[in-house]
Formats: C-alpha cells, sequence, structure tokens
C-alpha cells in the first residue's frame, strides 16, 4: 500500500475518533456557556501545543500575499462551519447534530473529485465508505436514542445550523487540502486558529458577550 495513503488514512482515523469524543464533550460545553465563546477558547487553547511544535521545529516559510488572502478566506469558511456547528449544539441535541454534521466527508469527497480532479479507485472508495460508516457510528449516541423517543421536534432542532456547518465544512476541506499541501501545515494551522479566534473575537464584541468563563 502506499506510504503516503496510509499515512493519510491512519490520521483520518485518528482524527474521526477525536472529532467524534470531542462532540459529546463540545455539547456539555455549549449547554454550560454561549456557544461562540466555547469556540473561541477551544480555537485559543488548540494553538497552544501547536506553538510548541512550531517552537522545537521552528521553521518560517514565505508566504505571498495570494496566499494570504486564501487563508484569511479558508479561515472565514472554517470558523462560520464551526460556529454553525456549536450553534447546532446548543439547540439540538448531539446524537442528532454530529451524524449530519459528520456527513460533509462524503460532499467533500464529491468536490475534491470535481473541483480537483482526484481519481478514485474501487479500494478507495471502499476505504472511504468503512471511514464514513465508522465517522457516523462514533458520532451517534445509542444510549441517547435508547433512553429518549425522538419526536419530529427533536430533529428539527439545530437541523438548519447543522446543515450549514455540512456546506462550509465540505468546501473548506479540499481546498484546504489543496492549499497545505503547497505551504507548511503546521504555521498554517497555526495562523488558522489565530485568524479564526480574532475573527469569533469580533463576533463576541459585536454581541456584548464576556469571554469570562464562570462555573
Amino acid at each position: 500500500m502506499n506510504k503516503d495513503f496510509l499515512i493519510a488514512v491512519t490520521g483520518g482515523l485518528g482524527a474521526m475518533l477525536g472529532w467524534g469524543v470531542s462532540d459529546f464533550f463540545a455539547k456539555k460545553t455549549v449547554d454550560r456557556i454561549n456557544d461562540t465563546v466555547a469556540l473561541f477558547w477551544m480555537q485559543l487553547f488548540g494553538v497552544a501545543p501547536l506553538l510548541t511544535l512550531f517552537l522545537i521545529s521552528f521553521r518560517l516559510p514565505s508566504f505571498s500575499l495570494p496566499t494570504i488572502l486564501r487563508l484569511l478566506v479558508l479561515s472565514l469558511i472554517d470558523g462560520i462551519g464551526y460556529l454553525m456547528f456549536y450553534k447546532a449544539l446548543e439547540k439540538g441535541k448531539v446524537s442528532v447534530v454530529s451524524p449530519i454534521v459528520a456527513s460533509y466527508s462524503a460532499f467533500a469527497v464529491l468536490i475534491s473529485t470535481l473541483v480537483f480532479g482526484e481519481q478514485l479507485s474501487p479500494g478507495v472508495v471502499f476505504v472511504l465508505g468503512v471511514i464514513f460508516a465508522g465517522i457516523m457510528l462514533t458520532t451517534i449516541d445509542f444510549e441517547e436514542i435508547r433512553k429518549d423517543s425522538f419526536d419530529w421536534e427533536d430533529l428539527a432542532r439545530g437541523v438548519p445550523e447543522a446543515l450549514l456547518a455540512v456546506l462550509c465544512f465540505a468546501v473548506w476541506f479540499p481546498f484546504w487540502d489543496n492549499f497545505v499541501s503547497s505551504t507548511d501545515w503546521l504555521v498554517s494551522v497555526i495562523l488558522l486558529r489565530i485568524t479564526i479566534s480574532i475573527f469569533l473575537l469580533l463576533v463576541i464584541r459585536k454581541r456584548k458577550l464576556s469571554i469570562v468563563v464562570r462555573d
């Protein structure tokens, strides 16, 4: 098996497990504090280990103006996607919202194929199907489904925001993949998180929210 493909699959599985577990903690957090504030602190905390890795490796690539503009646009799309996702978690149930948002991966693959001309062999399609099924399984709270019977109101709550998040992530991931393939991924991710944090801080100030988290 191709080494790069193996690394990609391994990384995808790790991200699947990480995001699947984090959704439940995110739901508990946004239930206690504002969704935008929760996302703001998440982005800031996420920068810390990345900065540590950057200081260890310390490489500072150059970015042209078009590259910076692309980064700003991608940061805006990603920030809006996460904002909609957290808003959906605040309104709805994680067992309904999270599987909907996880479906972005299928649309991202479709965009990668149509826009960037990626070729998918039958074997790759099968592996992607297994990964997608795994994402759906790790994001569904079967215990909650067993305890609660959903009515239409439960199903509709948070769904519009979740669908907007799907749209943002489906567009963002293939274009982000194309972006980092030609830049330094570590510095790009750090700048991405910092840019999103600034965007969220502006939203927080506009909505006159407090970033102070109280128990």
